[in-house]
């Protein structure tokens, strides 16, 4: 079974992931990209869903963990799912190596559409 490693500070979200992906793969919730970054050996996802926007430590966190994925895990598809709130952010994380980007809020059978498509 695949691992997928949703980041997201939202935890909530997180559990509507978890029950709307379990069914095909194994998924993981991380808060924020610290702690992320410390657990990823032990993880070994084979995709992460990611907020690129995690409040948490600091705005706009998930930029730096995607630039960190692609430059040390080229071989982790990476899917950014986040609010993206103009344009530019969406475009800075295409450039930094997203498989793909989705918009929030969106229904889970578009988000499990598009993992299963980025998965493949």
């Amino acid at each position: 079974m695949k691992k997928v490693v949703f980041v997201d500070d939202d935890y909530q979200l997180q559990q509507l992931v978890s029950a709307t992906l379990s069914d095909t793969y194994k998924v993981v919730g991380v808060q924020d990209a610290d702690e992320f970054q410390k657990k990823f050996t032990a993880l070994q996802p084979d995709l992460v869903i990611l907020d690129v926007a995690l409040k948490r430590l600091e705005p706009y966190a998930g930029f730096r963990l995607l630039e960190w994925l692609k430059t040390n895990c080229s071989h982790v598809s990476i899917i950014c799912f986040s609010g993206f709130p103009n344009r530019d952010d969406m475009k800075r994380a295409q450039a930094l190596g997203a498989d793909w980007c989705i918009r929030k809020p969106c229904s889970m059978s578009e988000l499990k559409a598009v993992v299963e498509a980025v998965v493949r």
